[in-house]
């Protein structure tokens, strides 16, 4: 089927380039509807970077732009990758980067992994952990989209670190799906279409985020405000997704909600919530959530009483790695650390290092046990066992490859594995 749609409706080009055309089947037409999300959620995974030009393709990470917006200064207009890099080939240049890119355009890349070997780049997903391509995700991202296609919108709110029902509430509110009177009525609820609040007016969505005396207390009280010429409710809340920073984006989605959930409040439990009431209560439960995120992707405590990790000791003639991972959630900090053991438990040697990446804890992981990997080859062990606390990590190492950046560091890991097959790597919490 794949070969014959390109031979009647893309023969010269691929899908992501392909137009519309003409004498349109059903199977083509559906699947053209999903050219714009593949070309906004497609990423180029750097490899040895060799094909990649630096100015004229689209190979940044993130959920931004993906080509480098710095001016191009004299002397480097025509570039590919591999001139950003070291000597070695295996780290960035950051003298050189700094030098010549500006302070976004750097940190994305810096943030790129490299793999050790001379691997080629690919394409990866953004939908999947793992890069893959999936139906399922891809129509999760289609259903994310607004009627107009403004996928940035919603990107913009699926990132934001707020409690997730803050998410799924602003999406109704979008999708225009909440249960405000007026969509009861339309469905044939039998209740008058006053507003609960102020009982002065019909309650709409316009109504009661913005219209209602009570809502425009608590904007005014938090300091936010909305351009005359945005007409409907919807297109403020997407206007303040794409452009405003993200702490305001997130007190923002905090505070709509916090104006439902007085109303919910009001003709449920009959309490009755001030302005100021209503954003310290938004605010704290952001807060809150927050710091229980934090809690939970920290290693616990041991000191005081706590259970006490015990080192197991290795077979006869083994060396011992463990390796650990530490990340600043709320920051780009990211380093790793390995020490070596004997099966004694004597010190052999130790290693680690620190970048400045908004690299996921597992691929912080994968990176420090790719380097543990190196320095136990360099050292000329034979027998040697690596620990890690990070399963994500020993599960890829055992299932299929992916396209992502942390599959790049896995690859590196399996190569180095494939040719000793005195070493393994195990989970160990």
């Amino acid at each position: 089927m794949s070969r014959v749609l390109k031979a009647r409706y893309f023969p010269n080009t691929d899908f992501l380039n392909a137009r519309l055309g003409n004498n349109l089947s059903f199977i083509w037409r559906s699947l053209f509807e999903t050219q714009e999300i593949l070309k906004n959620n497609i990423r180029r995974r750097v490899g040895n970077g060799r094909d990649i030009h630096v100015w004229a393709d689209a190979w940044l990470p993130g959920q931004g732009s993906v080509r480098i917006q710095s001016a191009r200064p004299p002397g480097v207009q025509d570039m590919n990758v591999p001139a950003l890099r070291n000597y070695t080939g295996k780290e960035w240049n950051r003298e050189r980067i700094t030098s010549i890119f500006d302070a976004v355009d750097r940190d994305l890349i810096l943030s790129i992994p490299i793999s050790s070997a001379d691997r080629r780049g690919g394409f990866w997903w953004t939908g999947e952990n793992n890069g893959n391509f999936s139906v399922k995700s891809c129509y999760r991202k289609l259903t994310y989209l607004s009627p107009s296609g403004e996928a940035d919108s919603w990107t913009k709110l699926w990132e934001l670190e707020v409690p997730p029902k803050f998410k799924y509430f602003v999406w109704q509110v979008l999708d225009g799906s909440l249960p405000t009177v007026d969509n009861l009525r339309k469905k044939g609820v039998q209740i008058t279409e006053e507003c609960k609040l102020c009982g002065r007016e019909a309650e709409n969505l316009e109504h009661v985020f913005w219209e209602c005396e009570y809502a425009h207390e608590v904007w005014q009280q938090a300091g936010v405000t909305r351009a005359a010429d945005v007409l409907q409710v919807q297109d403020w809340i997407k206007q303040q997704l794409r452009i405003a920073t993200n702490d305001h984006k997130s007190k923002f989605v905090a505070l709509l909600w916090g104006l439902w959930k007085r109303r919910n409040s009001l003709i449920w439990k009959a309490e009755w919530q001030g302005a100021a009431g209503v954003i310290t209560s938004a605010m704290s439960m952001i807060t809150n959530w927050r710091e229980a995120q934090q809690s939970s992707s920290q290693p616990k405590k041991r000191a005081g009483g706590g259970r006490e990790q015990v080192w197991r000791r290795p077979g006869r003639g083994v060396v011992k790695v463990n390796v650990d991972a530490a990340f600043d959630p709320s920051g780009d900090k990211r380093a790793w650390g390995w020490v070596a053991r004997d099966e004694q438990g004597n010190f052999l040697k130790a290693g680690g290092a620190s970048v400045r990446a908004s690299w996921s804890p597992a691929e912080t992981e994968a990176a420090g046990l790719r380097e543990a990997l190196e320095e136990a080859v360099a050292a000329g062990w034979q027998s040697v066992e690596f620990e890690t606390d990070a399963l994500s990590v020993v599960q890829g190492l055992r299932q299929g490859g992916g396209f992502s950046y942390i599959d790049l560091i896995l690859e590196d890991i399996k190569e180095i594995l494939l040719t000793k097959s005195n070493y393994r790597v195990s989970f160990f919490k």
